[in-house]
């Protein structure tokens, strides 16, 4: 059995249903939008989450970092710390290059 939008008899029908379909296909992506909120505005708000996750992160490494530098720990231990403080901001700056 064939679509209905197959049988249609006259080319200008067929014009009339894809103008429909835009207009559907329109209509259904401004609701998911207002009901979900738009891609671009996820992407924003991913980005806002994974930048405070970062800076979370690298809070407690530089005060890790300055606790065993005034403990006045190895300085293999502290050269670890500094390569991840560095490993972090680094992230941080990609992160904020991607937007």
């Amino acid at each position: 059995m064939r679509p209905s939008w197959a049988s249609r008899s006259s080319a200008s029908e067929g014009r009339a249903s894809s103008k429909r379909r835009q207009i559907d296909t329109s209509d259904v992506i401004t609701y998911l939008e207002s009901r979900f909120g738009s891609s671009k505005k996820r992407d924003r708000e991913q980005h806002a989450q994974e930048r405070a996750r970062l800076f979370t992160e690298l809070e407690k490494l530089a005060s890790s970092l300055k606790t065993t530098k005034a403990a006045g720990m190895s300085a293999a231990l502290v050269r670890r710390l500094e390569l991840k403080v560095e490993m972090y901001m680094q992230r941080m700056e990609d992160l904020d290059d991607e937007q």
